[in-house]
């Protein structure tokens, strides 16, 4: 529990533009994707730092340290497979997809420049195959999305028809 309440703090410092800056020079990106590489129970909190560091325009800077120290290569396998459960609970599955898709939004709104073209050619490899899984995590959400219309839709149908109700 500490080291998740550290991991944290970690995260909120990160929410600050000057934190992030600090955040690159101190090599804090190179040991988050250390910690990243390991299967550790470490691996959960550092994959929530490294989101934190990259989002937002300020994290243009991360965004291209992260692809320079081959954080590419650390953040495409946690991206192909989501690990059906985490021993401790420190993420669930679907908060570990939300971070290491966001990690990848952030690179290819912040990336430039050949850091840029290293993150498109990712997509390319292995026939497409980082495409395909985009496309499945597209129509699972796409799903979770159209249920929840759905319910709401029922929902308020059901309330307009009450409100009729109590007013004749």
């Amino acid at each position: 529990e500490i080291m998740e309440n550290l991991f944290d703090a970690l995260c909120c410092s990160l929410m600050v533009s000057t934190n992030k800056e600090l955040f690159l020079k101190g090599e804090g990106l190179q040991l988050m994707n250390l910690m990243l590489r390991e299967k550790k129970l470490s691996r959960n909190g550092s994959l929530k730092v490294v989101n934190y560091a990259l989002i937002g325009p300020d994290g243009k800077d991360n965004c291209n340290k992260f692809v320079d120290i081959l954080g590419l290569r650390t953040i495409f396998p946690l991206f192909m497979k989501t690990p059906k459960r985490n021993r401790k609970k420190m993420l669930t599955a679907e908060e570990h997809e939300e971070h290491v898709i966001s990690i990848i939004a952030s690179m290819l709104r912040n990336c430039r420049g050949t850091q840029r073209s290293r993150l498109l050619s990712k997509f390319s490899e292995n026939d497409h195959e980082k495409v395909d899984r985009l496309l499945e995590l597209h129509f699972k959400y796409m799903e979770k999305v159209d249920s929840v219309d759905a319910e709401l839709e029922r929902k308020n149908a059901t309330e307009k028809k009450w409100m009729r109700m109590k007013f004749i």
